[in-house]
């Protein structure tokens, strides 16, 4: 039996691949973030529109509930499918734990980004772009070995403290 290698064993990456699958999960998560603060201002523009009252009628209370749920349910559509699609394409294994800790990772900052800002109508486009891809080049540092992971797990812990401090800075 000396000799025999199995086909669950993969032999441990290069720097260079590991340094890609972080800077393709980064890439990803930005473009993820981006589409997620666009499909927000989207809904917070119909919302409004929505809600004009004609001019010479009376104002009345106007809440954009199908909107609101539309603007949501695209972004949890496109977080999900994104984070799934780039996940597997990296390979970035267990793909049962690090879907859904993507997923989630980018729902939080997308929304503490989103809450940062004044007005509320959702994160700025550049801002979640850099949230949701630092957090998940991070996610994808944490299923390394060795230090990576442990630098991995501090960045998520880092991005996840400041998607709730550095927006209202920015905004303040």
């Amino acid at each position: 039996m000396g000799g025999v290698t199995s086909t669950w064993v993969r032999p441990p990456l290069t720097w260079y691949a590991r340094a890609m699958r972080v800077a393709g999960a980064g890439a990803a998560g930005a473009a993820v973030g981006a589409v997620v603060a666009v499909i927000w201002h989207a809904g917070w523009a119909a919302g409004n529109a929505e809600c004009r009252t004609p001019p010479g009628t009376a104002a009345g209370f106007c809440i954009p509930a199908g909107t609101v749920a539309e603007a949501a349910l695209g972004s949890f559509a496109v977080i999900c499918v994104g984070v799934l699609a780039a996940f597997a394409l990296l390979r970035l294994h267990p793909l049962r734990v690090t879907i859904p800790i993507g997923c989630i990772l980018t729902a939080w900052v997308a929304f503490c980004t989103a809450t940062g800002f004044p007005g509320g109508q959702g994160p700025a486009p550049w801002a979640a772009a850099i949230a949701a891809g630092a957090g998940l080049a991070a996610v994808a540092l944490s299923v390394d070995r060795s230090r990576a992971q442990v630098a991995g797990m501090i960045a998520i812990g880092v991005i996840l403290l400041a998607s709730l401090v550095l927006p209202r800075l920015i905004a303040g």
